[in-house]
């Protein structure tokens, strides 16, 4: 399968934020550092499609068991449809709040075209 790479900056590296320059089906790879000093929490890495045409999506990867200092997880999420003006973006979700967490950190997120639609 080809790779298509993104030469029209449809990324931009200031928001975080990727916009589909048309539809199609993309794949997405997220790896979250996540610093919470010892504290317990349930944590999901996510990434969180916002439609043009009004609304949003949320898709979770696997929850992560925060009890170490610092925990790393890797979240795909594969062949999500987007629609021409659609943006991407990752973040962290916890159920019952961040407690005790001093920091996270998107330390990459990568993604390539499926298919056209």
């Amino acid at each position: 399968m080809a790779v298509d790479w993104d030469t029209g900056s449809n990324f931009n590296t200031s928001t975080h934020l990727f916009t589909a320059p048309f539809n199609c089906f993309c794949s997405f790879s997220l790896r979250v550092a996540i610093d919470t000093s010892g504290a317990l929490n349930e944590l999901f890495a996510a990434l969180v499609v916002n439609r043009l045409a009004g609304g949003s999506e949320t898709y979770f990867g696997p929850i992560v068991n925060t009890a170490t200092a610092v925990t790393v997880t890797l979240a795909t999420f594969e062949d999500l449809k987007l629609l021409t003006g659609d943006t991407v973006t990752a973040t962290v979700f916890a159920p019952s709040g961040l407690t005790g967490v001093t920091g996270e950190q998107i330390t990459s997120l990568s993604g390539k075209l499926t298919s056209y639609t």
